[in-house]
């Protein structure tokens, strides 16, 4: 995940997820939380005006998220499990607590 200042000197990123194995049951969400914003409005657009995205690599392919250009501090990326792989979801939401994230 990315999360960089738009000044094209100071780009980062991605990081990058691998996932290496997986059990034949079960779902696994993946989030990104701005935590740094937590202390924002609910309109901050921070995760959408930075560029952020998620990088995964999975079975010898990558794939590429983008968040949606929408206001929040939490964007709920896909679902994965065993047999549909990814479910993109693609939700912006704001969250203050970080205990609270897995609510999504």
């Amino acid at each position: 995940v990315a999360t960089c200042n738009t000044n094209p000197a100071n780009q980062c990123g991605p990081e990058t997820m691998t996932i290496s194995k997986v059990r034949s049951s079960g779902t696994y969400r993946f989030h990104v939380h701005a935590f740094s914003q937590k202390g924002q409005d609910i309109s901050t657009t921070h995760l959408a005006d930075n560029g952020t995205y998620v990088q995964v690599f999975y079975d010898d392919a990558s794939y590429n998220f983008y968040v949606p250009k929408k206001t929040g501090n939490l964007w709920t990326v896909f679902d994965f499990n065993y047999s549909s792989l990814f479910t993109q979801l693609n939700k912006m939401n704001y969250e203050s607590s970080a205990a609270l994230v897995d609510n999504y």
